[in-house]
């Protein structure tokens, strides 16, 4: 989550617009310590949604 936001800081206005994918991390991971669960089942949604 960390990198993610530094990421929207450094694309700025742009990493608002649902035009780039930046958008839908952030806002995915800003969600996901509500509803993920623990840092390791985070990880492994994480990586099932990005197909590593």
């Amino acid at each position: 989550m960390e990198i993610a936001l530094a990421c929207q800081q450094v694309i700025g206005s742009y990493a608002l617009s649902d035009a780039f994918d930046i958008e839908r991390h952030v806002r995915d991971l800003l969600g996901m310590p509500i509803v993920g669960g623990s840092s390791d089942m985070q990880k492994n949604n994480l990586a099932r949604l990005w197909k590593l």
